[in-house]
């Protein structure tokens, strides 16, 4: 390999991301529908769902380095009546999970 092949390929920009699990709980009261709204707002926040237990909702961050995630989080904490309970880095996902055609579509409780 040539010495500026080597140097091109160490200069290009390298394609990463930072991933985060962010777990939010509205104050009592609080309406969950403008605060999904507001979700939508968000570019960061690859998906949503609503859960039940502690928390109400929990958020997956996609974000393209750690002060971008600082900045969502900031963005979360500035948010009415959302509280966050907890945000978790992303290490790595689990290959072949969720590749189940039959599982995709649970049913609808009735």
């Amino acid at each position: 390999m040539s010495a500026r092949r080597a140097y091109a390929l160490l200069a290009a920009p390298v394609e990463s991301t930072v991933e985060a699990i962010c777990r939010i709980r509205l104050a009592p009261g609080q309406p969950s529908e403008p605060f999904e709204r507001w979700l939508a707002s968000v570019p960061a926040i690859s998906s949503a769902v609503c859960v039940t237990g502690d928390v109400d909702y929990e958020l997956r961050l996609c974000c393209h380095d750690f002060t971008e995630v600082s900045d969502v989080i900031a963005r979360l904490r500035g948010c009415g009546g959302a509280e966050i309970v907890s945000t978790s880095l992303v290490l790595r996902e689990i290959a072949g999970l969720g590749e189940k055609p039959e599982l995709r579509r649970l049913p609808r409780p009735r």
